[in-house]
């Protein structure tokens, strides 16, 4: 009976932490917001102590950060934080991908192409539709085949122990997508690249070569890198003196997104 009470209550800390780590993830809960364990609580619908429980894992895990008299809040990351997470997944992903290389498997190499045909065709469907920017729940849909691409590339290495690291920067990493923002490169082309970047992963890791694998995701990530840096300057030099750039919509996008489907190395 004591451990039935004890899985239970373990559930619920499990549940309160999807739930604020979910509403991170979104947005929902932007940065600086105070998190009140009384207010979550009755959110999520269970008592305060799992919800406390909760926060204080998210704190270990650089989400949350405790401000002296004001309690727990979500954790505001600034431009050197930024460098170091973003230079930190750089590492982790280019040393797994040469094990994921070597052990890939068949059905594996398989799912990958699934998702960046999905990502190919919500990219597309978005371009054919004249949009500028998708929809809320198109864009949710990307931000997991984003995602899902990358968490498969991790589970390929067979790492337990690196898997949940990525688990762990893949949500901070969603929290810094959406977040990002940088007219002069619009939606439609950091998409389309992102999709065009995957594809070139999936082609080199088929052909079981860790160090072509490493250049086609380093690539990616520094790609990746340079927009989420310049975006944060771009959104500082915003808040400082109240300009707004006019968005970008380059013309080649829709060619880009065309030759894509038969891109060579």
């Amino acid at each position: 009976m004591k451990r039935a009470a004890t899985t239970s209550h373990l559930s619920l800390k499990e549940k309160a932490y999807r739930y604020i780590r979910n509403q991170i993830a979104s947005g929902e809960l932007a940065p600086g917001a105070r998190l009140s364990d009384l207010e979550l609580a009755k959110a999520i619908g269970i008592s305060r102590t799992p919800v406390r429980e909760a926060i204080i894992q998210l704190q270990s895990q650089g989400f949350v950060e405790q401000k002296p008299g004001l309690g727990p809040q979500v954790h505001a990351i600034d431009r050197p934080e930024l460098e170091e997470i973003l230079e930190f997944r750089e590492v982790i992903e280019t040393a797994a991908i040469a094990k994921a290389a070597e052990r890939i498997t068949d059905a594996e190499l398989q799912d990958l192409a699934k998702i960046c045909g999905r990502q190919l065709a919500v990219v597309r469907a978005v371009r054919d539709r004249g949009e500028a920017h998708p929809d809320a729940a198109t864009e949710e849909e990307l931000d997991l085949l984003e995602s899902a691409f990358h968490l498969l590339l991790m589970k390929t290495a067979r790492n337990r122990r690196l898997m949940q690291t990525v688990k762990d920067l893949s949500v901070i990493t969603s929290v810094l997508a959406r977040r990002a923002e940088y007219p002069p490169v619009s939606w439609l082309r950091r998409m389309a690249v992102a999709c065009h970047h995957h594809h070139r992963i999936a082609k080199a890791l088929a052909t079981r070569d860790p160090a072509k694998a490493q250049r086609a995701v380093q690539r990616h990530l520094r790609h990746v890198t340079f927009y989420h840096l310049a975006a944060y300057d771009w959104q500082l030099r915003e808040q400082r003196d109240g300009d707004r750039l006019t968005a970008v919509m380059p013309s080649d996008v829709r060619n880009l997104i065309r030759n894509m489907e038969n891109a060579r190395e």
